[in-house]
Order: C-alpha cells, then structure tokens, then sequence
C-alpha cells in the first residue's frame, strides 16, 4: 500500500510539474506589468525574483498533489474534471484565432505573420485547424466509449460550465467599459 502511494505522489508530482508553465505564464513579468495584479503578488527579491507570487504557484502546485494523492478518488475525480474544464476553455480561443485567420486571408489582409502567403493555402490551413479545434472541443467533453446517455451528466457540467463561464466574461468585459 505505501510503495503505491509513493508511485501515485511521484507520477502526480511529475504530472503537475509539467503544467506549472501555464502558472509561470500567469505569474510572468510581462503579464503582471501589463495587469493590474496586487503589490503583493508583483514583489520582487534582490534577484529580480518575483518572490510571493513564487510561494504563490508552489503552494497551489503542492496543493493539487496532496488533494489528488492523499484526498481519495473523489478529490482526483474533481481535479481532473477542473482540469478537463480547463482544458476545453484553452480551445476556445483558438478556434476564434481560426475563424478570424480564414477571413483575413479571405480579405486578402497581409498582416506581418503569415503561416503562408498564399490566400487559398491559408484558408486551408485556417480551416484545417478550425477543424482540428472543433473536434478537440467536441471529444475534450465527450467519451466515446460510453454511451451518450450515461454521460449526460458530465457532458452537462462541461459544455454547461464552459458556456457559464464565458457568459460570465462577456458580461464582465460588457460592464467593465473598456474598448478595444
């Protein structure tokens, strides 16, 4: 039972290890300069080190290891639901990205990137990857190994959750009155 769990604690050490990136990128210098994060988060050491906001990303790391490690399987079901979720919201703007590199290069704009310079190649390419975008969402949130009728729940809390949540930021950047 021990040698187990000191599997688990390595394996999920080394899971959640790998997606600190994505906390780095939040807690990065250029996105706290550019946000208005509190003076707590944004001081820094002698070293240039953003200290707390450091603490910050090692506690909610550590955090997530013990939950799932120590917390039974229905703390690892819920952390891999939110992961899940996550996961589905991180497709979102690259479908929009898609959508908007096809009608670009349908317009004929030349902006200074460009996967490829020719309009008919990168709309198959912006379609190409919309594609892919959308068939990510569909199965981030759907097991086709179950039956469509014993999902219904999670399909439900994913989709759900996902258009909540972006309901709650439309509404968020409607009230907020900035312009872009």
């Amino acid at each position: 039972p021990n040698k187990n769990k000191k599997v688990k604690f390595k394996s999920n050490f080394f899971f959640f290890y790998s997606k600190i990136s994505k906390i780095r990128a939040i807690h990065s210098e250029e996105t706290i300069q550019s946000s208005k994060h509190s003076k707590n988060l944004t001081r820094k050491t002698e070293t240039g080190v953003l200290k707390n906001s450091l603490i910050f990303q090692t506690v909610l790391a550590l955090l997530f290891i013990f939950l799932t490690t120590f917390g039974g399987d229905k703390a690892g079901e819920l952390y891999y639901k939110i992961y899940d979720m996550s996961t589905m919201s991180f497709i979102v703007p690259y479908f929009f990205l898609a959508l908007s590199y096809i009608i670009f290069k349908k317009k004929n704009h030349i902006s200074p990137f460009q996967a490829v310079k020719n309009p008919i190649a990168g709309m198959v390419l912006g379609s190409l990857l919309l594609i892919l975008c959308l068939v990510s969402l569909i199965f981030s949130g759907y097991d086709i190994s179950k039956s469509f009728a014993d999902q219904m729940g999670t399909i439900e809390l994913y989709y759900g959750g996902l258009l909540f949540f972006l309901l709650i930021g439309v509404v968020i950047k409607f009230f907020s009155g900035k312009k872009r």
